[in-house]
């Protein structure tokens, strides 16, 4: 088995509240969009770990998810998308005005739900999985340029962020490995933007 592709990176902007009937946390989700054409992910997951020795050995361990670190890079990033992951304010362009996003030192990145489609090989047959994070938050990243000389050299979109657990304790869910790819979508545009009873 070996994996071979990522793809359809989408997202959904999280709005956290709270019930006023319990006190219960709650959150409703954006519109579902695509953050760019996938070029790599990558996520280390921290656990808390403790361990019980009893009658001169190892009786008893326990690793728990605590907190994860995520790397996501894309092809590019439009505009809107920019505004949507760092609580930027966009303007389109109207008549006799230009377009703007400005930042400001009072934004807040927004917790967002977070996935993916990653592809592998396995007895020669293509299968699809849809990972999806619960609540993620992308840090304002670092900006690097370059002019172009003799050649060209392209530069991708790479952001970082921290994956959360969700209201329901829940930091990850994933599809069953799939044939289609349709399906696997099916199920990430499902768990991106879920649907609230």
């Amino acid at each position: 088995m070996a994996k071979i592709g990522m793809l359809y990176p989408k997202y959904s902007v999280i709005t956290i509240g709270t019930d006023s009937s319990t006190g219960a946390e709650t959150e409703t989700y954006g519109d579902l969009k695509v953050m760019g054409k996938a070029v790599r992910a990558s996520v280390t997951i921290n656990t808390a770990e403790a361990k019980l020795y009893a009658d001169d050995g190892l009786a008893e361990m326990v690793k728990e998810f605590v907190e994860g670190s995520i790397s996501a890079e894309t092809d590019d990033m439009e505009d809107s998308v920019a505004a949507d992951l760092y609580g930027a304010t966009m303007t389109e362009a109207a008549s006799g005005t230009a377009g703007k996003i400005v930042y400001k030192d009072t934004d807040s990145s927004a917790y967002l739900r977070f996935g993916f489609i990653v592809r592998r090989m396995k007895a020669s047959k293509v299968q699809y999985k849809a990972i999806v994070y619960t609540k993620v938050m992308f840090d304002i990243p670092n900006e690097d340029y370059e002019t172009k000389g003799e050649t060209i050299v392209f530069k991708t979109n790479s952001i970082t962020g921290q994956v959360m657990r969700n209201k329901d304790r829940i930091w990850k869910t994933t599809s069953l490995w799939e044939d289609s790819i349709e399906a696997a979508e099916t199920f990430l545009d499902a768990n991106v933007k879920p649907v609230v009873a």
